[in-house]
């Protein structure tokens, strides 16, 4: 159902009859519109794409203050990559941060899409994400500012929605944030049952992960394709920035990788940069 009086709060879908399908999880406070580059981008190489609204998103802040179990959203993801999956011969999620999260929640409890690649992710948070975590036991801090102007490149993404974003959600809620620290040790504990081939790409900067995820990821998975690659000069928002060319060159190589079928194991970890 679409909101009327929130006009970005629907699902992305590029139909091209493709056998494969590429699903798209954004972001924590954030909604489809977000990925729509990355999806544009994808639906021209020949791919069917959708990019679903996670729920509880797309609307208000006060909306997404009433989730009381970030778990719902793991599951709902998961039922949704399962239904994916029976749709399609094959079948790629692409996840950026909570999306990635709800990506890693699925294939370690369920494997089933064909490969996996977050962005901005990993399940070891940065120091001062922690710290607020440890404030938050004594001082209810409800939520913390998202920042705009200086993360985004302009041509990337929708002004009418970041102009929407600024009015409607430019805050995000620390609950949810205190649950997925929290919930990072489950992470570290799940990680040898990751067996899905996988492409990691965080960002050196990012305040919210921490730069040794992607190292660990990639050393403890039992992924017979495990790559990363850390973004030099990147912070958390990656994806809609001067990066983006140099992250999808990455990603459209790993999914030809998993679409010619490469059974030979490979264990990478990289530094991509601007030239």
């Amino acid at each position: 159902m679409i909101l009327l009086d929130y006009p970005f709060a629907t699902n992305l879908e590029y139909k091209n009859n493709s056998a494969v399908c590429i699903l798209i999880f954004h972001g924590l406070a954030s909604t489809p519109f977000e990925m729509q580059h990355l999806a544009e981008s994808l639906s021209k190489k020949g791919y069917d794409v959708f990019a679903p609204i996670i729920p509880y998103h797309g609307t208000t802040y006060e909306r997404l203050l009433q989730l009381e179990d970030p778990t719902e959203l793991y599951e709902w993801g998961k039922e949704l990559i399962s239904k994916k999956k029976q749709e399609y011969e094959k079948l790629i999620v692409i996840g950026f941060s909570l999306g990635a999260g709800i990506t890693y929640f699925s294939e370690t409890s369920k494997p089933t899409a064909d490969a996996y690649i977050g962005i901005s992710t990993g399940g070891i948070f940065s120091w001062m994400l922690r710290l607020f975590s440890i404030i938050y036991r004594f001082i209810k801090i409800r939520s913390i500012p998202i920042s705009l102007a200086s993360d985004y490149d302009r041509s990337l993404v929708d002004e009418d929605y970041l102009q929407w974003k600024l009015e409607n959600m430019n805050k995000m809620p620390m609950s949810i944030l205190v649950h997925a620290v929290r919930q990072s040790k489950q992470m570290k504990r799940s990680i040898k049952n990751l067996v899905t081939p996988f492409l990691i790409i965080n960002g050196v900067k990012d305040l919210a992960t921490s730069k040794k995820a992607t190292t660990y990821l990639v050393k403890n998975a039992s992924s017979k394709i495990r790559m990363g690659y850390l973004v030099k000069g990147g912070g958390h928002m990656i994806l809609n920035t001067r990066f983006f060319d140099i992250i999808f060159e990455e990603i459209t190589d790993f999914i030809n990788r998993i679409l010619d079928d490469d059974k030979s194991g490979i264990e990478y970890l990289g530094v991509l940069s601007l030239k």
